[in-house]
């Protein structure tokens, strides 16, 4: 389908730079100037409701879905918006120059240079905020492994069903190593201090022999955990 509406504007726009290259009069012409005005109209209208659906669709969707889900529609947002701009330059704004030179529009010559000059800017802000977005979501996959790992390691300890009270000391020496590779490796300021806060805990735990308050801290631990892997899940 893409391809044969690829071919047909190359045989439409063929056609178009054909007429121009001879004259013509009377019916031709007016045929000539009839398809300009809604080929632009066309252009305009297709751009609208095309921003319209995104925009609707997007604010429609947008809840239930994981943090992922939302980072990875703005990165296509980005590049919708993009290609939008993109065509704009390349196909309307030639578009536009000409009929305000032939239809006899006034534009004037500053406004004419400004609006491809605008476009470009937009262009280049959202490829910074796409080259952000493809890092940040880079960033939060690696992230949201390591908050796995230490789940996994969590949610076993937990729902070990000869576990009574105390975990094996093995299960507590693999939870503060994972811990501790967690707080030192991950580049959230948030996920630093969980971690810092949760081995420090743990620490204190296996100090003092608090052998009463592990079910309550395997629990919170447990809860916190689980609430994040759900919310990427």
């Amino acid at each position: 389908m893409r391809l044969f509406f690829a071919i047909a504007y190359l045989l439409i726009l063929g056609a178009y730079v054909v007429s121009h290259a001879y004259d013509v009069t009377g019916r031709a012409l007016e045929v000539r100037d009839y398809a300009e005005s809604l080929a632009l109209y066309i252009f305009l209208l297709s751009l609208a409701f095309l921003s319209v659906s995104e925009i609707a669709t997007r604010w429609l969707k947008s809840e239930g879905k994981t943090a992922s889900e939302i980072m990875a529609e703005n990165m296509r947002a980005h590049i919708y918006t993009t290609r939008i701009i993109v065509f704009i330059v390349i196909i309307g704004f030639p578009l536009f120059a000409y009929f305000n030179w032939s239809r006899g529009w006034g534009i004037s010559d500053a406004v004419i240079v400004a609006i491809p000059t605008i476009l470009l800017a937009i262009v280049i802000a959202e490829q910074n905020l796409y080259n952000y977005l493809s890092s940040r979501l880079e960033r939060t996959g690696i992230e949201q492994a390591r908050v796995a790992a230490v789940f996994q390691i969590v949610d076993t300890i937990y729902k070990n069903p000869s576990r009574s009270g105390v975990p094996e000391q093995h299960d507590v020496d693999e939870l503060e190593h994972r811990l501790r590779i967690w707080e030192d490796r991950t580049a959230e300021p948030n996920f630093a201090k969980f971690a810092a806060q949760a081995r420090s805990t743990l620490f204190s735990i296996k100090r003092n022999s608090a052998d009463s308050v592990w079910e309550q801290y395997l629990e919170r631990l447990h809860s916190d955990l689980s609430s994040y892997v759900q919310s990427y899940t």
